[in-house]
């Protein structure tokens, strides 16, 4: 548990406290900013045979829980970051709930990326979230709320994890390690874990490379060129800096100098940029950016979704 979540851990603690707890979490907030890490903490709390505000750490139920044994806890994710929650994985979770409390307790289940439970594994979860079954607690876990039916949502009390105050978060990774802590902050828009990730690391050197191929095409680098420097960088990655690089864009163009960037290291060449770019086509490539990120869990020809968007960038300059 990180020390920007002590305000939900205490919110939670005193519904616990007064036997009010809910049946059903809802944990939401950009990603990195330590909201998976807090439910799985949380789960350990509610099924640590001690009682304090946090688990102890020292209990049965804590040593099995460390082990990745626990009878009582209950932990299911996509299988990949872009394949949808089956309806199979959320039945077994379905019987598993139904069943007693082999410590005695608490059952507790965690959904992590929620957003990720196609349509008809939505709708098996909806009929334990109407119909919970006693001392069961669910936590969800989702980036994106808006994803998810209306009706789990409904039924669920949703607790928010903003990103941390800045400050905050530059003292983490300050502790951890992270040079130039501040730039790497700005690049991940405030989440301190997702920061602490790409600094140094390989992520770091894929992000500069998505920034030349962009540049260099911008001024006449032909597109073979861009797509060597690009093509085996993880998609998603791409299309991500790639939207925050045009969103820089558009800002140098309507604020000036001045603006607040994402991709602030980069901030005298977007000036130049914005001289000779033509405005309809940098958002008509935006357009089909974001397009493009919504279908990045359908199974796509990447090497020719790569050379299109080039092209339409290619002819914004």
């Amino acid at each position: 548990m990180y020390h920007w979540q002590l305000q939900q851990r205490d919110y939670l603690n005193a519904m616990l406290s007064v036997d009010k707890f809910p049946h059903a979490l809802l944990f939401t907030g950009p990603d990195g900013t330590g909201k998976k890490e807090f439910a799985i903490d949380y789960a350990k709390k509610l099924l640590c045979s001690s009682g304090a505000d946090e688990a102890c750490g020292q209990c049965h139920s804590c040593d099995v829980f460390l082990a990745h044994t626990h009878p009582d806890y209950l932990n299911i994710a996509p299988a990949d970051e872009n394949k949808a929650i089956a309806v199979d994985v959320i039945r077994e979770l379905i019987v598993k709930l139904t069943k007693t409390s082999q410590f005695g307790g608490k059952t507790v289940a965690i959904v992590e990326n929620a957003e990720q439970l196609n349509r008809n594994s939505a709708n098996a979860l909806l009929k334990t979230l109407e119909e919970p079954t006693a001392d069961t607690i669910l936590i969800l876990v989702c980036s994106f709320p808006h994803r998810l039916l209306p009706t789990i949502r409904s039924r669920c009390l949703q607790l928010a994890f903003p990103i941390p105050e800045k400050q905050t978060a530059l003292s983490y990774m300050q502790q951890h390690g992270v040079d130039d802590a501040e730039l790497y902050l700005q690049l991940s828009h405030g989440s301190p874990l997702k920061a602490c990730q790409m600094a140094g690391t390989e992520l770091a050197e894929q992000r500069k490379s998505v920034l030349k191929s962009l540049i260099k095409t911008s001024r006449g680098q032909a597109i073979s060129a861009a797509m060597k420097e690009i093509e085996k960088i993880p998609l998603k990655a791409t299309l991500d800096w790639s939207i925050d690089f045009c969103d820089d864009l558009i800002r140098v163009i309507s604020q000036g100098e001045q603006a607040v960037l994402t991709h602030v290291d980069v901030r005298e060449v977007l000036c130049k940029m914005a001289g000779c770019c033509q405005v309809q086509a940098l958002y008509h490539f935006r357009d089909l950016l974001i397009e493009r990120k919504k279908q990045s869990n359908i199974a796509l020809n990447t090497q020719l979704l790569l050379e299109d968007l080039l092209i339409l960038w290619k002819q914004a300059f």
